[in-house]
């Protein structure tokens, strides 16, 4: 058991890992069969800048405190929260309507915001997220690909659009 969960646990924020994330979301899709299921693409804004202004330990430090703080808001809300990769994390929610997902993204927008990790890159001065959201109900998805995928857009988009925000996808692949 504890080796299952080193193995599927990311050492630096605690959550789940990029490989827990692909065997979940491949077992969500194919097992909830409602509208419900949508997801989150997360993204630490301006990070490689922080990380090269204040250094990687101060970088892992970073990821650490937003990996706690994540973690905690997956157990408070009965989701999932994985970090997908560096500074990239992905939230799958099946039991909450969507109007309630926006509501989860942006109290983790405003969460993240009051910790107030200073990062002088940023415009505003401190560490902030961008999320992209794509949801069943909003777009006509085949399988979880068109899921990340559409969610990876909507992320690019609120990046575009001035970062600390977040996008829904409203399209299909």
């Amino acid at each position: 058991m504890k080796l299952e969960h080193a193995c599927n646990t990311d050492e630096i924020t605690g959550l789940h890992n990029r490989r827990s994330f692909n065997n979940f979301i491949v077992n969500q899709f194919d097992t909830i069969h409602n509208d419900c299921l949508t997801l989150m693409m997360i993204d630490v804004d301006n990070f490689k800048n922080y990380n090269d202004s204040y250094g990687h330990i101060c970088g892992d430090n970073c990821l650490s405190t937003i990996g706690q703080l994540f973690k905690q808001f997956e157990e408070d809300n009965s989701c999932y929260i994985a970090r997908y990769g560096g500074e990239e994390f992905v939230l799958v929610d099946s039991k909450h309507a969507l109007s309630e997902v926006i509501i989860f993204a942006r109290k983790l927008i405003q969460m993240v915001n009051e910790l107030n990790i200073e990062n002088i890159n940023s415009p505003y001065k401190r560490i902030t997220i961008s999320i992209g959201i794509s949801s069943r109900v909003t777009s006509d998805v085949k399988n979880y690909i068109d899921l990340i995928n559409l969610a990876d857009d909507a992320l690019y988009s609120a990046k575009s659009n001035g970062k600390n925000t977040l996008m829904i996808a409203t399209h299909s692949i």
